[in-house]
This record gives C-alpha cells, structure tokens and sequence, in this order.
C-alpha cells in the first residue's frame, strides 16, 4: 500500500465508521486493507483520478442474507414450564 492508498483509505474509514481518526491511524497497512475487506471495499487503481476503495463486484460470498421462517415450533427453550 502506497502513501495515497493509506490516506485515502484513513480518510475513508473515517467517513463510514464512527471510529476516531486518531485511532485508525495507529493501524498498519496489512490491517486497513484487511478492515476494509471485511466492510466489503477493495482499492481499484483505475476508479477516480489515482484510485480508490470501491465496493466489491460481486459482493463477497459471506455476506448476510435474510432467511423468512414460518414454522412456529422453536424447540424446547420455549416450550411451557410444567
């Protein structure tokens, strides 16, 4: 990671995280790549003028998905006391 692509990356995290600037400056290069790979953001050399951190084409395979259950037996945690 180069100058550019720290800052750029500091500079990012700051605005989607609500974590001090201060603090994410302590990290090194290997753990901003690596925190930004799990927010699902990956530095493209040809996006912007220099480059920048832009979300993953396709998105990662683990990310989230919503699951609907209609069945209305939960097991035995819920089930009445005797």
């Amino acid at each position: 990671m180069n100058d550019y692509q720290r800052q750029e990356a500091i500079d990012f995290l700051c605005i989607i995280t609500e974590v001090d600037p201060d603090h994410i400056e302590e990290y090194d290069d290997i753990s901003l790549e690596a925190w930004l790979g799990e927010l699902g953001y990956a530095w493209k050399a040809d996006a912007g003028i220099f480059g920048a951190w832009v979300p993953y084409e396709p998105p990662p395979l683990f990310a989230p998905v919503a699951a609907h259950a209609d069945c209305g037996d939960f097991g035995p945690l819920f089930e009445a006391a005797d």
